[in-house]
């Protein structure tokens, strides 16, 4: 899992360095599966509960990145 670095990766900057927003997002193929082989077909419906990203975005320099966690 991959978190948000303490530094804007392109100017440096520590200070303004914020998470801007949150969403989840995507179907995981995998979870789905693992999912089915354990509850059977209603199982198949946990690849829908995707996974938990982050904006981060940096005051002095605009630069944003979307982020895992």
């Amino acid at each position: 899992m991959g978190y948000a670095p303490l530094r804007c990766p392109r100017c440096g900057e520590i200070t303004l360095w914020k998470k801007s927003d949150s969403s989840y997002k995507g179907f995981s193929v995998g979870k789905a599966i693992v999912g089915s082989s354990i509850f059977g077909p209603l199982g198949a419906s946990a690849g829908a509960l995707g996974k938990r990203k982050s904006r981060y975005r940096c005051g002095k320099c605009g630069y944003s990145e979307e982020f895992d966690g």
